[in-house]
């Protein structure tokens, strides 16, 4: 399963945005995210990777379906910069 990064940014304390990346190019999305976060201007980044998925799935007489699928999210305390 592929990387899959979280990067929750908080301004002065205040949550600002939550943004998930989900691509094939995932390290390369990351650097350029975190770049639009400049430390000077009291940003604080926390960063969770999912390298695992919960799935629900549905068994019948018509086979076995997919109900849903949610990546499993923790901190990265590695990438982390407060």
């Amino acid at each position: 399963m592929a990387k899959r990064y979280r990067v929750e940014v908080t301004l002065k304390g205040k949550a600002l945005c939550a943004i998930d990346i989900d691509v094939p190019w995932v390290d390369e999305s990351l650097s350029h995210v975190l770049s639009l976060f400049s430390d000077d201007q009291d940003y604080d980044i926390q960063i969770f990777i999912s390298e695992d998925v919960k799935q629900i799935y549905e068994s019948s007489n018509s086979g076995v379906k997919l109900l849903a699928s949610k990546p499993i999210y923790y901190l990265d305390v590695q990438s982390n910069k407060s």
